[in-house]
């Protein structure tokens, strides 16, 4: 359960998130522990659109780390992220 300072926390950032970041912000809540690779695919933006703005995001602790998997197009290991 969120505790309800978080949720006026939350409100209070708000305003700040321009297009971008929410379009983020939301995908990670509808697709909780995605990539930033994953987010490029689903949204079409470019990597270097995704990485900016979740870092971003994660400054202003809305999205925080969730797991490391094996991306399946790169192969590589990445992070992966969720909104909170």
């Amino acid at each position: 359960m969120m505790q309800e300072t978080s949720i006026e926390a939350f409100y209070d950032l708000l305003p700040s998130l321009n297009e971008m970041h929410r379009l983020f912000y939301n995908l990670l809540k509808v697709y909780p522990g995605a990539s930033n690779h994953d987010l490029s695919r689903i949204s079409g933006k470019p990597i270097n659109t995704v990485t900016p703005r979740v870092n971003e995001l994660r400054k202003k602790g809305l999205v925080v780390f969730s797991h490391h998997k094996t991306d399946r197009i790169t192969k590589r290991r990445v992070m992966c992220w969720i909104a909170i």
